[in-house]
């Protein structure tokens, strides 16, 4: 059974008369009326009751006729979704961040974003940026952000930079090295050889929770400036020498979706 089965049998059983059928469909009525028997005799049952006077609907002719008119009505709907899909008005945005480094950048994206596509339905997935590459290469994402140095030479991959962030190092208040404004702490600990940092136990993924520890004295941590989005009153912030940070949003490179590009577009007007 295909779809032309179902247009043609609506278009009788609406008009009752195969010949005024045949001429708003703009087939030959002898076809028609094959179309018709053909779909009866898959259906194994007679839809349309008829001789030379007169085209009357069966029983199973007008449950086939109330189901089939939904059917077409579902069919009319994916294929005008699928054509807003295709110009960029309608469709799933699928956006990845790893929400321990907080960004006003990306907020500010995905806000502009649905100010000027109302009709994008915009997903939101806390991934961490292993699980964001993954994703982007297998496509489950339309856009993740991810720090440059987790990229690499990827082929598959495109990537604008978006935002730079200092290393920070989070030590208690009355850590010795919380009273100097700065100090080259990193590089200091690497080139002293022989030093073992020794590591808590107390783990934590979230930035706020990390920042609970180290204020409970458990130890001290590294962590991107951006990703502080609160100040604990027991914990100082010390600057490093570190490399910054770049932070960037990065796509499949083979994904041509209208909504990707448009929110790429958003993205470099934002981050000028």
């Amino acid at each position: 059974m295909e779809l032309r089965h179902l247009r043609y049998f609506c278009a009788v059983a609406e008009d009752l008369n195969f010949t005024r059928a045949a001429e708003k469909l703009r087939v030959a009525q002898p076809a028609l009326s094959r179309q018709i028997q053909a779909l009866e005799d898959e259906l194994g049952t007679t839809l349309l009751d008829r001789n030379r006077q007169r085209v009357l609907l069966t029983d199973a002719g007008q449950l086939f006729l109330d189901h089939a008119r939904r059917i077409l009505a579902q069919v009319d709907i994916a294929a005008h979704a699928v054509r807003e899909v295709d110009t960029g008005a309608a469709g799933e945005l699928r956006i990845a961040h790893d929400w321990r480094l907080s960004s006003t950048l990306v907020s500010q994206a995905v806000v502009e974003y649905r100010k000027h596509y109302p009709g994008v339905e915009v997903s939101l997935r806390d991934l961490q940026m292993p699980d964001q590459l993954a994703a982007l290469r297998t496509r489950k994402i339309h856009l993740g952000f991810i720090a440059s140095g987790f990229l690499g030479p990827d082929q598959q991959l495109s990537s604008r930079l978006i935002q730079h962030t200092e290393i920070v190092v989070l030590v208690p208040q009355e850590h010795p090295l919380a009273g100097r404004k700065y100090r080259a702490f990193l590089q200091q600990l690497c080139r002293n050889a022989g030093f073992s940092p020794r590591f808590s136990r107390a783990t934590a993924n979230q930035q706020q929770a990390i920042i609970g520890l180290v204020a409970a004295g458990m130890g001290i941590a590294l962590a991107p400036r951006i990703a502080l989005t609160r100040e604990h009153p027991a914990v100082t912030i010390l600057a490093t020498d570190c490399d910054p940070i770049d932070i960037c949003a990065v796509w499949n490179a083979r994904d041509r979706s209208p909504l990707l590009q448009q929110l790429v577009a958003i993205l470099e007007r934002l981050a000028k």
